[in-house]
């Protein structure tokens, strides 16, 4: 008797002795560095708060874009050529950028090719897209023939290639950290890491 007496002060003591780690470990809402986002080895200065490397016709980049937009959030966009198809996106992209195209502006952009996939192959195809998206012709036609645009586009990619971003949606956040896709799972835990990492740039 007196030997279970003995084992059950025992196993209270032990108990109790562990609560606050097993408590801190239950409560503990944090993310994981490399599991849930990853830190820039060498961070910008530079840089807005939040920048998503993109592509129009990617389905969950426009997901992504809306619902942060929806949160108020201020996004940047960076359009990724990963691929040789995507260059043409990419080029309306920093056209729409240059033409400080809205965020009404830039989903019209995202819906109009994906219910539509344009073709490249004409100049009028630019002009068309912009045009769908209430930019005046006025403002369309310098932004074509910039003979800018190419050298900026590389710029772009250098950026990109910087952080070693190889999947489109990725956000850049702070120039400190990326998180993609994978590491965001879903657009509303990709929110709570933004906060996450909100807490410990601060």
């Amino acid at each position: 008797m007196l030997h279970r007496q003995m084992i059950r002060i025992l196993l209270t003591a032990c108990l109790l002795c562990s609560a606050p780690l097993w408590s801190g470990e239950t409560s503990n809402t944090g993310f994981l560095e490399k599991t849930d986002y990853t830190r820039i080895s060498a961070p910008a200065v530079d840089m807005p708060d939040i920048v998503l490397v993109f592509r129009y016709g990617s389905e969950s980049s426009y997901r992504l874009y809306r619902i942060l937009s929806e949160r108020n959030f201020a996004v940047t966009l960076w359009p990724a050529v990963f691929r040789e198809s995507w260059r043409p996106e990419a080029k309306l992209a920093l056209m729409a950028n240059q033409l400080q195209a809205s965020t009404k502006q830039q989903l019209a952009l995202f819906e109009s090719l994906h219910q539509e996939p344009a073709d490249w192959s004409q100049l009028t195809a630019y002009r068309q897209l912009l045009s769908k998206v209430e930019f005046k012709a006025e403002s369309v036609e310098p932004v074509l023939f910039d003979s800018e645009l190419p050298k900026r586009l590389k710029h772009t990619q250098m950026r990109i290639k910087e952080f070693s971003i190889s999947t489109v949606p990725t956000i850049i956040f702070k120039g400190q950290y990326t998180i993609n896709a994978d590491q965001a799972k879903t657009p509303a835990r990709l929110i709570d890491i933004i906060q996450h990492l909100e807490q410990l740039t601060q």
